[in-house]
């Protein structure tokens, strides 16, 4: 089987950020103030619409009202009016979109663990993210200048890239820029018909199972497991000296805690997707079945599954894969950890017995066989995708290891 993409367009993003040091950031404070009154001022405008006329306004409505404040409070006129327009397009997306929850709630209030809640209006004197369009700046294939941050450069060399939007996100003290860029990619991947599954976890990453019944492997998460347990106790230890010199819990230390361990599981999760991914493609994967429970995590009590951004991997492998050409498809996973492949029983619930899970990573199947927990789980996620039934071969009782 051939999987043949010609040039196929991509959105992606590029990270920096802008610290206190730096010559533009009483700057960018500024306008990130502006950009909040602004938001506030609008949503203000948009429930008292609302609640007198019954009606409510559109971002037409909304820009050409806020244009036409009196100075002393047009917080529209203090900024780049692009970069007020998109403030207002926030906030309408915004609207549109708990509209748009509320109508599905009504008809189907059991995918909800509550009705879903209007936008709230954002803290007084607080900052909101301050965005640049692509007329707003000047890219000369290395550097993007912003002329209404003092031609403030940001360093940006990615091949075959278009940058479309800068985004000062505040993060903490300080704030994050955001480079969203298109690029264009071309793949001329072949992928042979196989199919690969993933069964998510803390102790393993992914557990990855194939088709063709080779070898299966398994992502140890034991380096972002140990990361975390270390972070939290550094942080308990920080915030607990804090509170008894300062009566506070949040500190510069603090921030740069968090933000390092951002750095981790951001590099780390990359790191994983992509050695993950370049497995696949040796092996000639078609199609990649993603196993993931939406509300896995709000009914966790593990503080380290909680913790440790799983589901961001899945989402940078699914990306990865998808931009060589192979087919994602993710799924609910239910019943998958307490039904056993190799009795070739179904993922349903009347089949579902989590006794055979006899230990952390073995299961026992009802002959007696056994199998990694974890790869009977990445099997049974891919029993709920396709027909596939255990052949007799005995490689997938002995699964790789792989620690990134």
């Amino acid at each position: 089987m051939r999987i043949f993409r010609k040039e196929v367009k991509f959105v992606l993003t590029y990270q920096r950020y802008l610290k206190r040091d730096n010559p533009i950031f009483s700057e960018v404070i500024r306008m990130s103030k502006k950009a909040n009154n602004l938001y506030n001022q609008a949503m203000w405008l948009m429930r008292h619409e609302k609640k007198v006329h019954r009606e409510n306004l559109s971002y037409g409505d909304l820009d050409k009202i806020t244009k036409q404040f009196p100075s002393s409070y047009n917080n529209y006129r203090l900024l780049p009016a692009q970069s007020a327009q998109q403030t207002l397009r926030q906030l309408d997306s915004n609207i549109k979109s708990y509209w748009a929850a509320l109508k599905d709630y009504q008809k189907h209030p059991e995918r909800y663990k509550a009705a879903p809640k209007k936008p709230r209006f954002r803290q007084k004197g607080g900052r909101s993210p301050v965005i640049f369009c692509n007329q707003q700046f000047r890219y000369d294939g290395k550097t993007i200048r912003i002329p209404y941050l003092n031609n403030f450069l940001i360093r940006f060399e990615i091949k075959n890239a278009t940058p479309k939007q800068v985004m000062f996100l505040p993060y903490g003290e300080i704030f994050k820029i955001l480079v969203s860029y298109e690029t264009t990619e071309q793949s001329d991947y072949q992928g042979n018909g196989l199919i690969a599954s993933i069964d998510p976890g803390l102790e393993i990453l992914s557990a990855v199972a194939f088709s063709d019944m080779s070898q299966p492997v398994l992502f140890s998460g034991k380096k972002a497991k140990d990361y975390n347990v270390h972070f939290n106790e550094k942080m308990a230890r920080v915030q607990s000296e804090l509170k008894i010199t300062t009566g506070r819990h949040h500190s510069k230390k603090t921030e740069s805690l968090w933000r390092k361990r951002k750095g981790f599981f951001d590099n780390h999760m990359h790191q994983v997707s992509r050695k993950l991914v370049d497995l696949l493609a040796v092996k000639g994967v078609s199609t990649l079945i993603i196993g993931k429970n939406d509300q896995q995590k709000q009914k966790n009590k593990i503080k380290n599954f909680v913790q440790v951004p799983i589901f961001r991997l899945l989402k940078l492998i699914k990306e990865k894969a998808e931009r060589i050409g192979i087919k994602v498809i993710v799924l609910r996973e239910p019943y998958t950890s307490g039904t056993s492949f190799l009795d070739n029983e179904a993922p349903s619930k009347a089949n579902y017995n989590k006794a055979r899970r006899v230990e952390r990573g073995l299961f026992v199947s009802n002959e007696g066989r056994k199998i990694h927990a974890d790869v009977n789980g990445a099997y049974q996620i891919m029993r709920r995708a396709v027909d596939v039934v255990w052949d007799g071969t005995t490689n997938i009782f002995n699964p790789q290891s792989i620690t990134c």
